[in-house]
């Protein structure tokens, strides 16, 4: 595994990509990924995913990682995304993935629209501005305004 070029504030494309993805599947599902106590999980109920969640492939997540509460810079997480995206993680992405799941994790109250509205402008409070508008952009034209 080798880092990528990275042309976007220091992201690499693959991780950019895949977080952008995700974060857009995050968004569309309306509410953030927890289990029955309310606690947020990278898999929860209703078939619910966090952003990092989205981004972790089926054949590399494993449930202790939800048991344990691991964060997104526990070992076990780099290497699932890694793993999942196909290149090292750099400062970038790492500092990334740790602001997206912060964003996720400080919505849990909220659902549908609010959810959505208060998911966005936690983004837009972030280092990462050109991930943001590709976001936006591509929210738009899917029409989830």
């Amino acid at each position: 595994m080798t880092h990528s070029n990275e042309p976007n504030n220091g992201l690499t494309t693959e991780f950019f990509n895949s977080f952008v993805s995700s974060t857009i599947k995050t968004y569309n599902q309306g509410r953030a990924s927890m289990n029955s106590d309310g606690e947020c999980l990278y898999r929860g109920l209703h078939q619910t995913c966090c952003i990092l969640g989205h981004s972790i492939a089926d054949e590399h997540y494993a449930g202790y990682m939800d048991i344990e509460a691991m964060s997104s810079g526990d070992k076990y997480i780099v290497e699932a995304l890694e793993k999942s995206v196909g290149v090292k993680m750099n400062e970038h992405d790492a500092r990334l993935a740790k602001r997206l799941q912060t964003t996720h994790d400080c919505l849990a109250n909220y659902t549908g629209d609010e959810f959505k509205e208060k998911f966005l402008e936690r983004l837009e409070s972030g280092e990462y501005p050109e991930f943001v508008r590709t976001v936006k952009i591509l929210i738009d034209k899917q029409g989830n305004k």
